[in-house]
């Protein structure tokens, strides 16, 4: 997991997206804003990534809280090509007056859009535009649909980057930093329930691994640690629910970097960064018992201990009977079980569980910080 990043994806979310504002923020304290050189963003991503590309976090901070007229956002109902739509007159006014053309000599930031013809994404870089075309694209990528209508770019018609019925990574933009050639990059989603094994998005039951579509690329995350406001928060531009998530979006991003400083993760695939972590620190029964203690995830009722039987796990670590094994096998019907880690007892009983090796590791390297300060 690197604290420092070359390229940041920025998700959709509507008024949730004041969140990535508080990452800002935390990102600019720790000097990890600036090193930043692609920018992506799909939605309120895209505003958000138009916003770290300038890195002016006390002007972001001032458009969400001054600019950001709840009322306005959602718009007024007017009459259009394809029927009755929400006004986006707000959105192109707070644009303007952000001045979003100082990007042309900043670093790249690329917009994603759905081409609703075409059926498929499409991202824009805005840095060669003029502001009337940044701003077209920004609306385009941005255009929810049912509440706003579509807009016209060339000879295709736009939606909202999220709109995919069939992609569930859209509203997460890591696609194009990983085409052009980012491999350190950080990404940002609004939902707390984001996993990067099982990548949904707000209108898709289709799941897709991140991991698996990006290999060799070190994909941090910096999600909410708790519920921000669902589908609800999308078109809650309140001045309450802002200050609420920008200070959640802060305390998160400053405690990613508080996150066991003193010591140097290993490199590798997931399952030997995990083995080498819980051989250096799980050496005893003793040890065992104190990570299991550790752990955040109480609710070992989740996953059957017996699932999947023996055949589809491999032993990561075997102390005194005690297993750390992951699910190394994915069956047609098991995929559900993607990346699953476990701990077992001596009689098979299951202790605990994560569904997300960075989960896993993150804890690892608590304990193991904690055991070697004696915190």
């Amino acid at each position: 997991m690197s604290m420092h990043f070359t390229s940041a994806a920025l998700a959709g979310g509507g008024g949730l997206g004041a969140y990535q504002v508080g990452v800002m923020r935390a990102l600019a304290e720790h000097d990890a804003l600036e090193g930043i050189q692609m920018f992506s963003g799909t939605s309120v991503g895209a505003l958000n990534a138009v916003l770290w590309s300038l890195g002016d976090v006390e002007l972001a901070e001032h458009i969400w809280r001054t600019w950001v007229d709840p009322i306005g956002m959602v718009g007024k109902l007017e009459r259009c090509h394809t029927g009755f739509h929400m006004s986006r007159e707000t959105l192109r006014e707070v644009l303007k007056k952000a001045d979003i053309t100082r990007i042309k000599h900043r670093a790249p930031v690329y917009v994603c859009a759905h081409d609703v013809r075409a059926g498929k994404r499409r991202y824009f870089c805005l840095n060669n535009r003029s502001e009337s075309e940044m701003i077209v694209v920004l609306l385009a990528s941005s255009a929810i649909p049912v509440i706003y209508a579509p807009v016209k770019i060339g000879g295709s018609v736009f939606m909202d980057g999220n709109s995919s019925m069939t992609s569930p990574i859209d509203n997460y933009p890591i696609e194009v930093l990983y085409r052009k050639g980012a491999r350190d990059i950080l990404l940002v989603p609004l939902k707390h329930r984001f996993d990067g094994h099982r990548v949904t998005s707000w209108v898709s039951v289709r799941c897709q691994d991140m991991y698996e579509l990006f290999p060799e690329a070190d994909i941090s995350v910096i999600k909410p640690t708790c519920d921000i406001g669902g589908m609800r928060g999308v078109v809650d531009f309140t001045a309450e629910s802002i200050r609420s998530r920008m200070a959640m979006g802060y305390m998160d991003g400053s405690d990613f970097f508080r996150r066991a400083p003193d010591i140097v993760r290993p490199e590798g695939h997931h399952a030997d960064v995990i083995r080498s972590l819980a051989e250096r620190y799980i050496q005893t029964a003793a040890d065992m018992d104190s990570f299991v203690a550790l752990h955040k995830n109480k609710k070992i009722t989740a996953v059957s201990p017996t699932l999947g039987g023996r055949m589809w796990y491999e032993d990561i670590l075997d102390v005194d009977g005690q297993r750390l094994q992951w699910h190394s096998k994915v069956p047609a019907a098991g995929k559900l079980l993607r990346c699953h880690y476990r701990i077992l007892g001596r009689n098979d009983e299951l202790r605990a569980y994560w569904f997300d090796p960075e989960d896993l590791i993150e804890d690892l390297l608590i304990f193991g910080r904690q055991k070697e300060t004696g915190e």
